[in-house]
């Protein structure tokens, strides 16, 4: 019915036969991409990827606009296939894009019922009543879609998304346009989803959130991943160097610099008004610094030291 040969279908069905006479660990995971490239003339998005996701997980991909973020998703989906490279796929899709994809004149229910027409879900299995329940849409369900909120829209397009109860849920960027409170609400169905057994792979720029909810997460940078881990894994990758932040005026802060000798190296630059000093000599570097501070008599220069916050440290990662 969906115009595939049918060497093509006996092709991915012995397939689907021989993966379940696997081992454990294999039947478990349900996205693979290996050297995976896409590429638009002469022009490289994606170079490269190797990821790996397993069942249950909660993945985070962090990256700028223009990463290539969406295109990765696409040759997930299947809607691109990678100029070279595999990408393996166990499981079914549900999938809520960007912009969600909603029938504006429709209520809430009939955009729900007319995703399980898509998905052919009979009317017998159709779980309308629980995923109103689920996303919290229940006394939307009259509403005309083009009259909410875009925290909400993107509820109801996750509910569309489910309506076949598939294995793996694909979001890129659900919480860009919608503001904080909404997108809690957001991350508890999210949780919600992800307990009841669905695998979630989402893509942001929010690198905090991003690093608070999921199990693992990855920067995308000039179409390449950047190390997938659990928010501990990265900072112990990422945050070997602690920083020194000097706060104080431009020209006592330039006196201090002056004073620093090269068996104390480390990497200055500036945000907020703050002079930050990356190094791995974090505390000879500050007990120099108070020491001639104290020298010159400066009391209005403020030393602090810490470790810079994940956030950070992919924010210098992925710009």
């Amino acid at each position: 019915r969906s115009g595939w040969p049918g060497q093509t279908i006996t092709k991915y069905v012995g397939q689907t036969q021989a993966k379940q006479t696997t081992t454990t660990q294999q039947q478990t995971t349900l996205i693979t991409l290996s050297n995976a490239n896409a590429q638009y003339g002469t022009r490289k998005v994606l170079k490269t990827v190797n990821l790996s996701i397993v069942k249950g997980e909660l993945i985070g991909i962090i990256g700028v606009t223009g990463s290539g973020k969406t295109t990765l998703l696409n040759m997930i989906t299947g809607t691109l296939t990678p100029t070279t490279g595999t990408v393996m796929l166990t499981g079914t899709l549900g999938i809520a894009p960007q912009r969600p994809a909603l029938h504006d004149h429709l209520t809430v229910q009939e955009n729900i019922d007319y995703a399980a027409t898509l998905y052919n879900v009979p009317l017998k299995d159709r779980r309308t009543e629980e995923l109103l329940r689920l996303t919290g849409t229940e006394k939307e369900r009259n509403t005309i879609v083009e009259t909410l909120s875009p925290g909400t829209k993107k509820r109801v397009d996750i509910a569309c998304a489910l309506i076949h109860q598939p294995s793996i849920l694909i979001l890129d960027e659900p919480l860009a346009d919608i503001d904080p409170t909404a997108r809690e609400h957001l991350w508890q169905l999210l949780h919600t989803i992800n307990h009841k057994g669905t695998t979630i792979l989402i893509t942001s720029h929010l690198v905090d959130e991003l690093s608070h909810h999921c199990t693992r997460i990855t920067a995308l940078k000039g179409g390449t991943l950047i190390n997938l881990g659990t928010k501990e894994e990265l900072s112990a990758i990422y945050t070997q160097h602690y920083e020194v932040r000097i706060t104080a005026p431009p020209e006592e802060t330039k006196t201090l610099l002056a004073t620093i000798p090269q068996t104390l190296p480390y990497t200055a630059f500036e945000r907020d008004d703050t002079t930050i000093l990356a190094t791995q000599h974090p505390h000879e570097l500050l007990a120099h610094l108070a020491t001639e501070s104290s020298k010159t008599g400066h009391s209005n220069v403020t030393l602090t030291l810490q470790q810079p916050t994940l956030s950070e440290v992919f924010e210098d990662i992925v710009t």
